[in-house]
């Protein structure tokens, strides 16, 4: 699989369409920027994206993906403009100054 393009901030509907049919765990944690750990909490709770099994490995259906992005996303995200970024530390400042 190449390296998908993505945003940290918010997982790209694009970036899902780009994908094949089907993915397992660690290609959505990479895309998604999560550890894998975390669709794993997800699966066990009953949230996150749908899944399904084949033998021991789970996989995640890329039309569902899509579906789940869109039923997903915060109207507006992300804001106009750097506002959303983490501020910079005042020491932070001082050092990028040079």
């Amino acid at each position: 699989m190449t390296t998908p393009t993505h945003t940290p901030d918010k997982p790209s509907t694009a970036a899902v369409e780009a994908l094949p049919d089907k993915v397992t765990t660690d290609e959505l944690a990479y895309l998604w920027s999560f550890h894998p750990r975390t669709l794993q909490r997800w699966r066990k709770a009953g949230t996150g994206p749908p899944w399904f099994r084949v033998g021991r490995r789970v996989y995640y259906d890329h039309a569902q993906l899509a579906q789940y992005l869109d039923a997903h996303t915060v109207p507006g995200w992300p804001p106009a403009g750097d506002a959303h970024r983490r501020r910079l530390h005042p020491v932070d400042r001082v050092n990028d100054d040079r």
